[in-house]
This record gives structure tokens, C-alpha cells and sequence, in this order.
């Protein structure tokens, strides 16, 4: 089986939307590990089209769970909830995103060193060392 590490956030509306992916992960794949909801302030990325200075804050958190989805597959879904969430992507307000941080058959946290998003980083080396990451 794999871990899977997936970055959630929202600006808008955060503790809802927040809530709503946390329960849509919950019900695809059982049992989660969860980091603490931190509220970060938008930032300007490649990946990221959101202008960051006119965008709220986000709410942002990390979510490990096990199975044996594919990449794409859980690739496809994350879409799919941001969809049904209500999601417009190039917006200032976001109100579901669901990035897929790692996948690994280990739990020894080297991959955290390289997430990109300097505001999961944090979240996920907590999540990683935490007793209970497998539990």
C-alpha cells in the first residue's frame, strides 16, 4: 500500500471548503492522519495564478492517507472535488485546492524537504514525525 500526502487550502469561506475536502478524503479513502489547519497568507507561484496581493488568506493543512489509486486517478478526483466545491481556477478566491504533495512506501519524511509549496512544508514535516502517522 501507499501514503499519499495531499496539501489542502481555501480563501474562501476556509473552515467550510476546508471541512468539505477533509470529509470527501475521508469518505474515498477511510481513515486519515491530519496536520493542524494553518491560515498562511497567499502566495505567487509558478503553478499558482492567483495575483497574491489582492487574495485573502489561506487555511492550509496536510492529509496523509493509504491506497493504491493511481497518480492520476487521485489526480482526477482532487479536480473533480475542487469542481463540486466550486473551485474557478485564475481566481483571487479559492475555494477548494487539493494538491498532491508525495506518494511513498515509506514513512521516513525525506521527500518533505522538496515540496515545492513552502507553506505545506512545515505541516508535513509535523504530520511526518508525529507518533501516530500510520494509525
Amino acid at each position: 500500500m501507499t501514503y499519499w500526502f495531499v496539501g489542502i487550502g481555501s480563501n474562501d469561506n476556509p473552515e467550510y471548503h476546508c471541512y468539505k475536502m477533509l470529509e470527501a478524503l475521508e469518505q474515498r479513502f477511510g481513515h486519515l492522519k491530519t496536520s493542524q489547519l494553518c491560515k498562511t497568507h497567499a502566495v505567487i507561484s509558478n503553478n499558482h495564478k492567483t495575483s497574491g496581493g489582492n487574495a485573502a488568506d489561506y487555511l492550509n493543512g496536510v492529509v496523509c492517507f493509504e491506497s493504491d489509486i493511481s497518480r492520476q486517478h487521485l489526480k482526477d478526483w482532487c479536480r473533480q472535488i475542487e469542481k463540486n466545491l466550486g473551485r474557478i481556477r485564475g481566481s483571487d478566491r479559492c475555494s477548494a485546492d487539493l494538491d498532491i504533495l508525495s506518494c511513498t512506501d515509506e514513512m521516513n519524511g525525506g521527500w518533505v524537504d522538496h515540496v515545492e509549496e513552502c507553506y505545506y512544508r512545515s505541516l508535513a514535516k509535523d504530520l511526518v514525525a508525529s507518533d501516530d502517522v500510520t494509525q
